[in-house]
């Protein structure tokens, strides 16, 4: 069913692989506490075979957006992750990459720092962003670098999250982030996998659907990275069906509905605590096509409603407060 009469979706801002499912970490905050007992093991990991599909499928459509290498896990225990890489830049030679890390792979054996970073340098790595948790974390492996470079702080000197720069940057990712930068810190309850509902968003629009499009390391994609339990299913990639297809789907299309006309009234939306950032600018990256956004009817609440799976495509840990 076409929700949109006709309206396509325009590409998405940037585009989450997920190179694993599962950290080292087990940090009490985190939406892995919510897929994981522990927050850390199982790991599950994206394939060779399924990285090819997918960045087939990326090209097919001359999506160049940046690509950011993450998801619900730490994509340095993947131990063929520089291989992906490799395969994704292949057929992306436009993308900006990125990979968000805690360093732990490079402290577990899985790569040399600087091996890696001449590797992926020779790739076409644009950003390598160390999430500082602690203040002696894995991120710490910086002090072995070799190469004269300097390695930024976001939120300091002006710095921040998003890099623009054809060279490598390397860059800390602070917890503790003031100033007008400090919304990029702000911590999400990842629809209640990490911390307890919180309704005084409900009516309040999200743009996450509108820019983002998360695969998970199984080709799987749900309605955003927030959704840790993959509960909001949209369609997996490597079925016979094209991105754009996925991108728009009548299940992205009846959250886009929902989320735009400030009503996220059905789970996993319905206590999410993620906040809306530049929602005048949506749904196009310009916002002039508001007009073209419908208002909510009965079958965009059916289909709204039918995507939600309470089993998610994960497994599902409890937390305290359920």
């Amino acid at each position: 069913m076409d929700l949109m009469n006709g309206y396509i979706q325009h590409p998405p801002f940037f585009i989450e692989i997920e190179p694993t499912e599962g950290c080292n970490l087990g940090c009490s905050f985190c939406g892995l506490r919510g897929i994981r007992k522990n927050g850390t093991k199982p790991w599950k990991f994206l394939s060779l075979e399924n990285a090819k599909t997918i960045a087939q499928k990326i090209a097919d459509e001359n999506w160049t957006c940046p690509i950011t290498f993450c998801g619900h896990g730490e994509p340095t225990l993947n131990k063929n992750l520089i291989e992906i890489m490799k395969i994704f830049r292949d057929k992306l030679p436009k993308n900006r990459f990125n990979i968000i890390t805690n360093g732990a792979g490079f402290r577990n054996g899985n790569f040399e720092i600087n091996d890696f970073l001449d590797k992926e340098e020779s790739i076409g790595l644009n950003d390598l962003i160390f999430d500082v948790y602690s203040d002696n974390g894995d991120w710490t492996v910086i002090s072995d670098i070799k190469k004269k470079i300097n390695i930024k702080i976001i939120g300091q000197d002006d710095e921040g999250f998003t890099y623009r720069q054809k060279e490598l940057r390397i860059a800390l990712y602070p917890m503790d982030i003031r100033g007008d930068k400090a919304i990029l810190r702000s911590l999400s309850n990842h629809c209640g996998a990490a911390s307890p509902l919180d309704y005084r968003r409900k009516d309040i629009t999200c743009v996450k659907p509108f820019r983002e499009f998360f695969i998970r390391w199984d080709g799987s994609v749900a309605l955003c990275c927030d959704d840790f339990r993959g509960q909001y299913f949209i369609e997996n990639v490597l079925n016979k069906i094209t991105l754009k297809e996925i991108w728009n789907h009548e299940r992205f299309q009846a959250a886009r509905i929902m989320l735009f006309n400030k009503s996220r009234t059905i789970s996993p939306c319905l206590g999410c605590s993620c906040p809306p950032i530049r929602a005048g600018l949506i749904p196009d990256p310009s916002g002039r096509d508001k007009d073209k956004m419908p208002k909510i009817t009965k079958d965009v609440i059916k289909i709204f409603k039918s995507a939600y799976n309470p089993m998610g495509l994960t497994t599902i840990v409890k937390r305290d407060w359920e």
